[in-house]
């Protein structure tokens, strides 16, 4: 049984997505693809739509034979968490005949096989911190994001970086790559030309009534909450939490998460929002520590199957080293481990469709 796996590129829209596992079953017709999507929210806690279960079906539809999807504290767990976790998944399936299917768009005049190695070279930039790459970075952090700081860095290092570092699908594969990195795991890929796709766009109604629900949910917690409580949250600092409690009024009746995050200034809004976010879904410190040390990916979620390959599904669940929640085979055992993250799942539902 040939076995790919492929990963949601959050940066894109779900019709890009969906065109490319439409491409990857073109060039393999027979292969059982694997396709991991990102569940609810980006790695920066914004949120994801359609629903994880619509775009699970429509991926389906297009080609793919399996929609797995990450713990929501993977996702939520810091920028670079999602992508560990997701090479984590692919070398936990522990699959027989297996690669990686990674889409990039090649610069204008680039062939692929050199799209491939310039990306390659950027990502042991990352992993080795050649050519004063962490000072560089640390420079950067103190002004935008990880990802964004990242970016900036390599393509300072390389300026031929920027043309390729300006596609989503290019930042993807580079994090995916220095994520492999990160955990000695190189297995065989497969680099496939792509178009640019089209970016994800926010839907903005939802988006606001997810802002007020959050805050909502956000505020509740707080109103009884102990500085322990706070500090006991993933992602919190002392500073963040006294600030917190010391806007706690603002809080009450702020009315959306970005405005709460503005009240944590000058915490970066990043930070802020994810540690919100937990702070929702009581995801606390300990059980991140417990997360990271089955490396992000304790389990997986099944979102969508294709019915005529339930058998080979159901081989590739029994060989599997990461538990399938909601697939064929009982995971009791996984559930009962794992409650804690996933009832943080469940909450993430219930906030994301509220």
């Amino acid at each position: 049984m040939k076995t790919i796996l492929s990963f949601e590129n959050e940066e894109l829209s779900c019709l890009s997505n969906t065109r490319m596992i439409e491409k990857i079953r073109q060039s393999c017709p027979d292969d059982l693809i694997t396709f991991v999507s990102a569940g609810d929210f980006s790695s920066g806690g914004s949120l994801l739509t359609p629903s994880r279960e619509e775009r699970a079906k429509a991926y389906v539809k297009a080609g793919a034979d399996l929609v797995l999807s990450l713990p929501v504290a993977s996702v939520l767990g810091g920028y670079g968490k999602k992508e560990f976790a997701g090479a984590a998944l692919a070398q936990n399936l522990h699959a027989p005949d297996f690669r990686i299917v990674i889409p990039c768009v090649p610069a204008a005049g680039q062939t692929l096989k050199d799209c491939e190695k310039k990306l390659r070279s950027f990502a042991m930039l990352m992993f080795q911190e050649q050519s004063g790459y962490r000072s560089t970075l640390t420079k950067h952090l103190m002004e935008m994001p990880l990802r964004k700081a990242q970016a900036q860095t390599v393509c300072e290092c390389f300026p031929e970086a920027a043309e390729l570092l300006f596609c989503p699908e290019n930042r993807q594969a580079l994090w995916l790559l220095d994520a492999m990195l990160q955990l000695y795991y190189m297995p065989k890929t497969q680099f496939l030309a792509a178009e640019e796709g089209e970016a994800f766009r926010e839907d903005r109604g939802l988006a606001i009534s997810f802002e007020k629900n959050a805050a909502a949910k956000a505020a509740a917690f707080l109103e009884n909450c102990s500085p322990e409580q706070l500090i006991d949250i993933s992602g919190s600092t002392t500073q963040m939490a006294a600030r917190l409690l010391e806007k706690k009024a603002d809080v009450l009746c702020a009315g959306s998460l970005e405005r709460i995050t503005d009240l944590l200034k000058p915490a970066p809004a990043d930070r802020s929002r994810l540690f919100l976010l937990k702070m929702i879904l009581g995801i606390r410190k300990i059980q991140m520590q417990i997360c990271g040390l089955h490396t992000y990916v304790p389990y997986c979620h099944v979102c969508a199957g294709n019915p005529d390959r339930q058998d080979q599904l159901k081989q590739l669940e029994e060989i599997s080293w990461i538990p399938f929640i909601g697939g064929q085979l009982p995971a009791q055992k996984a559930k009962e481990d794992y409650s804690y993250l996933l009832e943080a799942d469940r909450k993430a539902g219930e906030l994301t469709t509220a």
